[in-house]
C-alpha cells in the first residue's frame, strides 16, 4: 500500500461560492499544468493566528493566518500514488501472468534502479503483498483505460467523468490521485465537489464487490483466488484511513483561513446544512479538523468568559460604559464561531450535541440575563439574543432556546409596563421596621437601602454571609440573626420575641439570601468546592465524617444522590444513605451561611439534574 508521506499535496487558493445547490455535486474536468511537489509540514492548520488590535482592554479577536510550508525540489514529472504502484512501475496491468511480471522487471532493470524494479516483482507476485497493490490500483478496469487515466493524471486532468460507470474503489483510488495533482491554479468551485465525490465513492466500497473485481483479474492473470473476505476488509480499513489522510494533508496546504472556509462549505453542502449525514469520511475530515483547533477555540472562549465577566463587573457603571466591550464581545465570538462552524454543522447532522458551543451559549446567554434583570439594558439584551440566534443556528437547541428568550424579553417588556406596583410590593416585602430591646429600645429596619442596627449599617448588595438562630434557655428562647460583608464588618442582632426573629428573617432571605444562593451556585457552576462548618463540598458531593464517641474522624467524599438530610436540635444534618455513621451536622446560629446550604440541597433535590448548579440550568 502506498504510504500517506509519499503522496504530493499541493494547496489550493481561490474563493469558493457562497451558495450551494442541492444537487449532487459533479466533478469536472480540470486540466492543470504539472507542478512541483510540496513537501507537508506536520503542523496543524491553525499553527499561526493573525490577531486583529482591538481598543479598551487590549484582548484580542483570533483569526486564521496563512500558513508557510516548506518546499522541497521535486522531478518536473508529478506523480501520484498510482504512478508510485508496482502496475505503474513495471508497465503491466491486473491481468498479466506471473512470467511477463517477470520479464517486464528484467526489461525495466536497464532502465530504472534494479532494486526498485525487484521490490515491484516481488510485490506482484507475492500472495499476501499482492492484494495491497491490487487495492492501491485499478482492480477490474481493463488495462487500456488504467494506461488511459494514467496519462490524464500526468497531464494534471481529472479522469473521473461523473457518467464513467466505474467501481467504488477505482473511482476513490483515481479521485484521490487527481486530488495529489491539484496547484494553486485550480478553483474552489472544483475542490469543494472533488472532495464531496470522493467521500462518496469511498462509502460506497464494498468488500464484497472489491474482492470479485480482484478474483476476476486474477482468473485471467493464472494467480490463485482470494477466498478470505476478512483479509480485504482488513485492507479497505487501512485504505480508507489512507484517503482520510490524503484530504487533510491537501487541505493543511490551504491558508488556515481559506482551509476554515473550505472545510465550513465542504459540511454545510454534504450535510444539506446540517440536515443530513454526510459521507463517513467528511465526518472524519471534521473530527480531525476539532482535533487541531480545539486549543484555538478554547483560548478564544477563555477571551470570550472573561471578557463576559468584565462586562457583569462594570455593568453598575451603565450601558454605555459597556456597549464598547459588548462591541468587542460580539467581534470574539464571531471570531470563534468562523471556526467552530463545521464542527457545530456535522455534530448537527450527526444528532449530537456540541458540547463546547453549548457551554459558551449558556455563558453568553447569563450575560443576557444579568444585565436584562439587574440592570434593565434592553438594547444588549436584544442584541446578545440575535447574536445567539445567529452564532448557533446550528446548535438547535441554542437557536430554539433564544427564539424563546426574545419572545421573553418582549413579554417581560410588556409587564413591566404594567408591574410597577408589583415593584412597590416586592420592596415592601423586604421592607421591616421594629425596636429591641424591653426597656432601651434600639431600631433595627431592613428595606430596599439596606439593614440598620443601633448606629451600624449594610447595604443589601454588600451583605456576604448570613446566620440566624434560636437557643433555648430556662427564660425562653434567645434569637441571633447575624449579617457581614466580605472584609468581616458585621451586624448581630438578639432578641427574644419570635416574631420580630421571624419577620426580620423573611425579608433578609428575601432581599438577600436568594443573591447569595445563587453566587453560590455559580462558584460551584465553575468547578471550585466550597466550605461550610468545616464541611467542604462541591457541586457533586460532600466531605462527610466518619461519626467516633470522641470527636470525628476522616472524611469521605459522598456524592448528593447518595446522602439524605433533614433540621433538627437547630442544626442541619446530612448522612451518608449507604453508611450513616457518615455525617454532616452545622449549626444554623453559629455558622454563617448554612441557610443557603440548606436551600441549595432541598431545591436541587425537588428536581435533581445530578448536580446543585443544576438549579441555573434552563
Amino acid at each position: 500500500m502506498a504510504t500517506l508521506n509519499k503522496a504530493k499535496k499541493t494547496a489550493v487558493k481561490q474563493n469558493t461560492s457562497k451558495k450551494f445547490t442541492k444537487n449532487k455535486p459533479a466533478i469536472k474536468k480540470v486540466t492543470r499544468k504539472p507542478i512541483v511537489k510540496k513537501k507537508s509540514s506536520k503542523n496543524s492548520a491553525l499553527k499561526s493566528i493573525k490577531k486583529k488590535k482591538l481598543p479598551l482592554n487590549k484582548k484580542k479577536v483570533v483569526l486564521p493566518s496563512d500558513i508557510k510550508k516548506p518546499k522541497e525540489n521535486m522531478s518536473e514529472n508529478f506523480k501520484t500514488f498510482l504512478h508510485e504502484s508496482a502496475f505503474y512501475i513495471l508497465e503491466v496491468s491486473v491481468r498479466d501472468s506471473r512470467e511477463k511480471i517477470i520479464d517486464q522487471a528484467e526489461n525495466k532493470s536497464l532502465l530504472i534502479d534494479h532494486e526498485v524494479c525487484n521490490r515491484s516483482q516481488s510485490a506482484l507476485n507475492t500472495s499476501k503483498l499482492r492484494v495491497s497493490e491490487e487495492i492501491n490500483w485499478l482492480p477490474g478496469l481493463a488495462p487500456n483505460k488504467a494506461k488511459k487515466y494514467l496519462e490524464d493524471l500526468s497531464q494534471g486532468v481529472n479522469p473521473v467523468d461523473e457518467n464513467l460507470n466505474l467501481n467504488g474503489l477505482v473511482k476513490a483510488n483515481l479521485l484521490a490521485s487527481f486530488v495529489q495533482t491539484l496547484d494553486d491554479s485550480v478553483k474552489d468551485v472544483d475542490i469543494i465537489p472533488l472532495i464531496i465525490n470522493l467521500s462518496e465513492a469511498v462509502d460506497s466500497i464494498e468488500a464484497s464487490d472489491v474482492i470479485k473485481e480482484i478474483n476476476a483479474d486474477r482468473t485471467l492473470a493464472g494467480y490463485p483466488q482470494i477466498n478470505d473476505l476478512e483479509q480485504i476488509d482488513n485492507e479497505l480499513k487501512g485504505k480508507k484511513i489512507f484517503f482520510a489522510g490524503l484530504i487533510k494533508n491537501f487541505l493543511n496546504e490551504l491558508s488556515s483561513k481559506k482551509l476554515v472556509s473550505i472545510v465550513t462549505k465542504i459540511v454545510d453542502k454534504s450535510t444539506n446544512n446540517g440536515s443530513n449525514r454526510a459521507p463517513l469520511l467528511i465526518h472524519e475530515m471534521v473530527s480531525r479538523y476539532e482535533d487541531e483547533t480545539l486549543q484555538v477555540l478554547t483560548n478564544q472562549i477563555q477571551d470570550i468568559n472573561d471578557l463576559i465577566n468584565e462586562i457583569k463587573v462594570d455593568a453598575k457603571s451603565g450601558e454605555k460604559a459597556i456597549t464598547p466591550l459588548y462591541d468587542e464581545l460580539e467581534e470574539l465570538i464571531e471570531a470563534w464561531d468562523a471556526i467552530a462552524q463545521p464542527i457545530q454543522l456535522s455534530t448537527k447532522a450527526l444528532g449530537i450535541d456540541h458540547r463546547m458551543s453549548i457551554d459558551l451559549a449558556v455563558n453568553i446567554r447569563s450575560l443576557s440575563i444579568d444585565l436584562f434583570n439587574d440592570h434593565n439594558m434592553l438594547n444588549i439584551c436584544k442584541r446578545i439574543n440575535e447574536l445567539l440566534k445567529d452564532i448557533f443556528k446550528e446548535v438547535p437547541q441554542i437557536y430554539d432556546k433564544a427564539h424563546e428568550d426574545s419572545a421573553t424579553i418582549e413579554t417581560i417588556l410588556s409587564d413591566r409596563e404594567r408591574s410597577k406596583e408589583k415593584q412597590k410590593e416586592f420592596d415592601q416585602e423586604i421592607t421591616y421596621q421594629t425596636d429591641i430591646g424591653l426597656i432601651f429600645k434600639d431600631k433595627l429596619k431592613i428595606s430596599p437601602k439596606g439593614v440598620d442596627y443601633k448606629s451600624q449599617h449594610l447595604d443589601l448588595a454588600k451583605i456576604y454571609s448570613i446566620r440566624w438562630g434560636g437557643v433555648s434557655g430556662n427564660y425562653g428562647t434567645t434569637y441571633t440573626i447575624a449579617m457581614c460583608d466580605d472584609e468581616g464588618y458585621e451586624i448581630r442582632i438578639e432578641t427574644s420575641e419570635f416574631t420580630q426573629y421571624n419577620a426580620f428573617t423573611d425579608c433578609l432571605w428575601k432581599a438577600v439570601g436568594v443573591r447569595i444562593l445563587g453566587e453560590y451556585l455559580e462558584v460551584l457552576k465553575g468547578g471550585k468546592k466550597l466550605e461550610i462548618g468545616g464541611y467542604k463540598f462541591d457541586d457533586f458531593g460532600i466531605y462527610l465524617k466518619v461519626e467516633k464517641l470522641f470527636g470525628s474522624g476522616e472524611s469521605i467524599y459522598t456524592k448528593w444522590d447518595e446522602v439524605s438530610y433533614g433540621s433538627h436540635a437547630g442544626s442541619l444534618n446530612i448522612t451518608s444513605t449507604k453508611n450513616n455513621k457518615l455525617k454532616a451536622s452545622i449549626d444554623f446560629m453559629t455558622v454563617w451561611d448554612v441557610h443557603i446550604l440548606e436551600a441549595m440541597i432541598r431545591i436541587s433535590f425537588k428536581s435533581w439534574k445530578g448536580k446543585l448548579s443544576g438549579l441555573l440550568e434552563p
